[in-house]
């Protein structure tokens, strides 16, 4: 019984339905290896790729990276794929408009009257790019005072005090000019925005964190803090940005190298400080900031009150 199975099996496994032997292959007319003598489908077709035909040929166009049916094209400059002109410029990478000072093609960058690209020019107040002033005579940079009398380069005796200890802000013998609210000596505050401005931030263990806001590249900066001794100065951009920070009755900062903090917002340095007896506020004082070739107007913000 077992053998006339086997033998049952055998010869449906062998032969089609009318008894001849099966032969498997690929039925698809479209298949490349399409057997038109096969009898069972195996699974075996194969196809061609999009594109192409059984014997590898592209059916479509080719482009420009030689790929069958692709989209790239050639661009303006002859380069397959490319972006094309650059503005401003040939294919070549030569610029077609003026250069600015920045040695930017097409940019709008100019010198101003000190020489500076994209520079501001001489700063309100000051009469040459060096932030000097004009003495009492008129001459820029010169060194004429007022005498006591209140006379341009005078010699009055008359009532003059054995030694001058009272100097105005351009050095002058008890002279009245002082400096405004924007940090300019002799200025009338007008000259400084809002956005420029020295300011206190939290106070917290001794530590007095001074912040800033600045449409200008800062140099160099010089303040006072009234109320209070001041220790030591560190961190915050200008520390970030290479600053040496000197303190003593005034906190300095400055650069060896000429760097700069950039216009921005932040913080701009952190004071310890001692807060001085029978003190109930402490302020910004006697600011000075400048940019690398000028004074620049900045002004202070209000006091911080101190509570004991």
């Amino acid at each position: 019984m077992i053998k006339l199975i086997i033998l049952v099996s055998i010869f449906f496994i062998s032969c089609d339905e009318s008894g001849n032997e099966a032969l498997a292959g690929c039925l698809d007319q479209t298949a490349c290896n399409f057997n038109e003598n096969a009898t069972v489908d195996n699974g075996s077709c194969i196809y061609p790729e999009p594109n192409f035909n059984c014997d590898g040929d592209c059916l479509v166009d080719v482009d420009c990276n030689n790929e069958c049916g692709g989209i790239a094209q050639l661009d303006e400059c002859g380069v397959c794929g490319g972006d094309g002109l650059e503005d401003n410029f040939d294919c070549d990478g030569n610029c077609l408009v003026d250069v600015d000072c920045n040695g930017d093609c097409g940019g709008e960058a100019v010198l101003d009257e000190c020489g500076v690209c994209g520079g501001d020019g001489i700063a309100d107040g000051a009469c040459d790019c060096n932030g000097n002033v004009e003495d009492c005579t008129g001459e820029c940079g010169g060194s004429a005072l007022i005498d006591y009398c209140g006379i341009c380069m005078g010699s009055c005796e008359e009532g003059l005090p054995d030694s001058c200890d009272e100097l105005d802000c351009f050095g002058q013998c008890y002279g009245d000019a002082s400096v405004d609210d924007c940090g300019i000596c002799g200025g009338d505050s007008s000259s400084c925005s809002e956005d420029d401005i020295f300011y206190l931030g939290s106070f917290n263990d001794n530590v007095l964190e001074i912040l800033y806001s600045s449409s200008y590249d800062i140099a160099g900066f010089q303040f006072g803090i009234s109320g209070a001794d001041l220790i030591a100065g560190s961190g915050g951009d200008a520390e970030l940005y290479g600053f040496t920070i000197t303190v003593g009755n005034i906190a300095l900062g400055f650069s060896f190298d000429g760097s700069v903090i950039p216009s921005g917002e932040g913080v701009l340095t952190n004071l310890e400080i001692n807060i001085q007896n029978d003190v109930s506020e402490i302020c910004i004082t006697d600011l000075f900031v400048s940019s690398i070739d000028a004074q620049l107007p900045f002004q202070t913000g209000d006091c911080l009150p101190i509570s004991r």
